[in-house]
């Protein structure tokens, strides 16, 4: 185990407001690569100094000791310049990463006093640039997530209020945007998603099917391309959970939340045909979770293509072993009652206690809610028996 401080005098990493400004993933060494946003020109950004103005994208190589085996700076003339947000590895050793720009001296660049526009870059294996782009319109267009397609081609999603340039279908104020991208930087299709108020995508994937899903945020009251939000209020958002073809077309979606602002981060592809997504809660959603204050992170477990497997605030409920054979025990603060289900969905049992013989069930998949002392549902898992 190490640590390490790596920077200069100035700014570095994530800073300059809500969003995150840095990302790093293991490298297949076992060391790690960054990207982070800097204004330092000394210490360890001190190869900067002569090349960039502003605010800029800083890539750096560590080993798995945590030496700087490699820099690079990447960026345009606007002192606000350069934000990246997602760094992915790529199939030929190199990495993608998106950022948002303020520079308009980069390639294809659509933005006007002072609004952002995506900038994709892709480098090889050492840092060194094989070619970027701009992507939006003139006004706002901010990237968070970037994956590699089956294809080896490349889906990006963020934000925009854009209704020019590359974006066409706007909804109305900020819309979730979707691009893909050729493996060579050209734009090949771009999507809006959204209704009437504010839309961010944060996290895609890639399903078997070909098509994408996509986590994000909504602000928007059920029209447009959301139904099923929770309230009615600017400012009040739900977690949004897309899924589109393979040619960003939306197939469905779904909302999750309540009447206060809750955000969405991550979204983990369990490899199972379970998806696991991250955020925070500004409040209890009965039905979903038990926030214990505004600002609670939780996690969210779904089958596919949208069945709710499971929920909790992070490691509030357990059950185990799974698989099991004879005894299946819940761990819980806040268990009043569970009910157990077979594949189809006929009740077995129903009680308090915080076990569940299970000797005489046959073998198969098995579904458990576990409700509080509200009677409100808290979490739903499965387990099999064996």
């Amino acid at each position: 185990m190490w640590s390490k401080c790596i920077g200069g005098s100035n700014d570095d990493g994530n800073y300059g407001g809500e969003e995150k400004t840095i990302d790093f993933e293991l490298t297949n060494d076992g060391g790690l690569i960054i990207a982070a946003k800097t204004y330092s020109s000394d210490g360890d950004a001190v190869s900067r100094a002569t090349l960039i103005p502003g605010h800029t994208v800083w890539i750096m190589k560590l080993s798995n000791t945590g030496t700087i085996q490699w820099s690079n700076f990447y960026g345009g003339s606007s002192l606000y310049g350069e934000a990246p947000h997602k760094i992915t590895k790529t199939n030929d050793g190199g990495y993608i990463i998106a950022c948002e720009t303020l520079s308009s001296d980069l390639n294809n660049y659509h933005g006007f006093a002072g609004n952002s526009d995506f900038w994709i870059l892709k480098i090889d294996s050492v840092g060194n640039m094989q070619w970027n782009n701009c992507f939006g319109g003139d006004i706002d267009d901010i990237p968070y997530d970037i994956i590699q397609t089956s294809d080896s081609n490349y889906i990006a999603v963020g934000t925009t209020r854009s209704t020019n340039g590359n974006v066409t279908g706007n909804h109305g104020s900020y819309d979730g945007w979707i691009i893909k991208i050729s493996n060579s930087g050209t734009l090949i299709w771009q999507k809006t998603l959204g209704g009437s108020r504010d839309e961010k995508l944060n996290s895609v994937l890639e399903t078997n099917d070909g098509g994408y899903i996509i986590l994000g945020t909504t602000d928007t009251y059920n029209n447009g391309d959301v139904s099923g939000n929770h309230a009615d209020c600017s400012g009040c958002t739900d977690i949004w959970l897309v899924k589109t073809n393979s040619t960003g077309a939306k197939t469905w979606q779904v909302c999750y939340g309540q009447a206060s602002e809750d955000y969405a981060t991550q979204l983990i592809d369990n490899n199972n045909n379970t998806y696991t997504l991250f955020g925070n809660v500004g409040g209890p959603s009965p039905g979903l979770w038990t926030a214990h204050m505004g600002g609670d992170y939780f996690a969210i477990k779904l089958g596919y293509p949208n069945f709710l497997v499971e929920n909790s605030l992070i490691t509030q409920n357990i059950i185990y072993p799974n698989p099991a054979t004879k005894t299946i025990y819940i761990t819980s603060d806040h268990m009043k009652y569970y009910q157990l289900f077979d594949i189809n969905g006929k009740s077995i049992n129903s009680s308090t206690n915080n076990f569940i013989d299970i000797s005489n069930l046959n073998k198969g998949i098995y579904f458990i809610n576990i409700y509080d002392s509200n009677n409100t549902l808290i979490r739903q898992d499965k387990f099999s028996k064996e």
